[in-house]
């Protein structure tokens, strides 16, 4: 049996190389798989490189290590290369004919990792889908939605459509909440409440400071919008615009501020 051969398709098996290239693949496997770690958790504690960067060259690497750990066994094996590399081939082609989009998402994947036009925390808005990205992988980037729901997205879609990006330049978001006021009301006090009510929450920012804007006048009344800046939108946005809206009510209810019933 230790000198049994089998031969099919241009690939010639014989029972003493399967038997060494188990043994020494168990070996490979092991310096491989240590190589990996090793080196994935040596660009991790880098200083330098960007958590994108360091997600995609680990990912590269350890595709790369396999790939030679896999050639290096079939070679000690016995198995003709070249002849694996024609069955390859014609698998690859059928195999890439099935899983074009797969492909395009790991693609996808490493294009967004260098480029670095999404990253982990950025506030993202795209497909209609609007959330913070929790998680990012080759093939895939986690959002957290607002709900609290976290949506999947390949990484194909992300550079084939637009993507609004709330954090790439800094992570101030600038959010805007509206009153409509009676025509025969103190502009003067009713802008000073307003832009008080939103200057007193913490998380507005001072710089640049809120204001606000007579955005339209009607039969009804006086639309007053009122815009400030927050640095934390992940923390969430509807929540400190409620938080204005009861300061603000409540300001004018004391000074006869009246509001139009709509």
């Amino acid at each position: 049996m230790y000198s049994a051969k089998l031969e099919f398709g241009g690939i010639a098996l014989s029972s003493e190389g399967v038997l060494r290239g188990l043994v020494v693949g168990v070996v490979i496997a092991i310096v491989a798989l240590w190589g990996d770690k090793a080196v994935t958790n040596l660009l991790r504690r880098s200083r330098t490189l960007q958590p994108n960067f360091v997600l995609a060259l680990s990912r590269i690497f350890s595709v790369a290590v396999w790939i030679g750990a896999t050639a290096v066994i079939f070679s000690i094996s016995g198995i003709n290369l070249t002849a694996l590399a024609a069955f390859s081939g014609a698998l690859g082609i059928g195999l890439g004919l099935g899983l074009q989009r797969l492909a395009a998402s790991y693609i996808s994947g490493l294009i967004v990792l260098f480029e670095q036009s999404v990253r982990v925390g950025d506030n993202i808005a795209t497909n209609n889908i609007v959330g913070r990205v929790t998680r990012m992988t080759v093939r895939y980037t986690m959002i957290r939605t607002r709900d609290g729901v976290e949506a999947i997205v390949p990484n194909d879609s992300l550079t084939s459509n637009v993507i609004v990006n709330q954090s790439w330049s800094d992570r101030n978001l600038r959010l805007v909440c509206g009153i409509l006021v009676k025509g025969d009301a103190d502009l003067a006090v009713a802008r000073k409440l307003f832009v008080d009510a939103m200057a007193a929450q913490d998380r507005v920012l001072q710089q640049p400071p809120p204001h606000m804007y007579i955005t339209g006048v009607n039969d009804k009344g006086i639309q007053l919008d009122g815009h400030f800046w927050i640095s934390d939108p992940e923390n969430g946005q509807h929540n400190v615009i409620s938080d204005i809206y009861d300061a603000t009510l409540t300001a004018f209810r004391k000074n006869g501020i009246g509001l139009v019933a709509q």
